[in-house]
């Protein structure tokens, strides 16, 4: 999109940089939906986890935090755009997603 702007006539520009607006809200969109969506699951599957009695709870509640904050983290993108309140809040509870992630990892792979 860039680049198709900078090679636009001047009678194109205005068009051009539209068009490189509608696919970034068309981004902003998916990106906030697809973080509803993966919050919404990993919090219900860390609910299970939290009331299972086969893996620890403080794994459930780690990944009900980190399901609670994506969501959050997507509601704040479909409201805010790419912003930095967005991203704030985002980027600490994916990182607690990674360390939930390979924690369950490793349980599951230990287990027969």
């Amino acid at each position: 999109m860039v680049d198709n702007f900078a090679a636009a006539s001047e009678e194109q520009k205005q068009s051009t940089f539209l068009a490189a607006l509608a696919v970034r809200q068309i981004e902003v969109g998916m990106a906030s939906f697809m973080a509803l969506l993966f919050g919404t699951a990993l919090t219900l599957l860390s609910g299970a986890v939290a009331k299972s009695t086969a893996y620890p709870t403080w794994l459930g509640c780690l990944g009900l935090a980190a399901g609670v904050g994506t969501v959050v983290g997507g509601l704040l993108t479909a409201f805010t755009g790419f912003s930095m309140t967005a991203m704030n809040v985002a980027l600490p509870f994916n990182l607690i997603l990674v360390i939930w992630m390979v924690a369950i990892g490793f349980l599951l792979w230990r287990r027969p």
